[in-house]
């Protein structure tokens, strides 16, 4: 499956990863995709890998990735910041508990394995390779579906 989505609003360390891994050249640009994580959120591997979370992914993307980064914010002094904001994403979206939870994980991987290589100076092409070598592969584990 391809999604795209418009970053319009996008900013922080969660959306350079993003556009660095989809290949786009700033905020406002169209870029296929998904996330990842360094955890096992969804339960048995195929966490998105359903209808009703497909179809919110490929019609509602750009709301899904605003909804993460939105909860990762408001979540992250809780005690347990993914589950805290898979909740906030099923809250808000409606995608299921366990593929928002995929989600939460992969914003919370690329926060901790990729900081210093995802911001805004740093040298091209590194945040997406340190997603893809870190958070890509949990995600997919997790979402049952593919990164791109």
């Amino acid at each position: 499956m391809r999604l795209s989505v418009s970053f319009a609003a996008c900013s922080g360390v969660l959306c350079i990863a993003l556009l660095a891994t989809w290949g786009a050249a700033g905020c406002g640009d169209e870029a296929p995709g998904s996330n990842g994580s360094d955890t096992d959120a969804g339960s048995d591997g195929d966490a998105c890998d359903n209808e009703e979370d497909l179809e919110i992914l490929d019609e509602q993307l750009a709301e899904v990735v605003n909804a993460s980064l939105d909860c990762l914010w408001d979540c992250h002094t809780q005690a347990d910041p993914a589950a805290c904001a898979a909740e906030c994403m099923f809250d808000d979206i409606g995608l299921s508990v366990d593929c928002s939870a995929c989600w939460a994980e992969y914003g919370i991987c690329v926060s901790v394995q990729c900081q210093d290589s995802c911001e805004v100076d740093a040298p091209e092409g590194e945040c997406a390779a340190c997603t893809e070598e870190h958070c890509h592969p949990p995600f997919e584990e997790c979402a049952g579906v593919a990164m791109y």
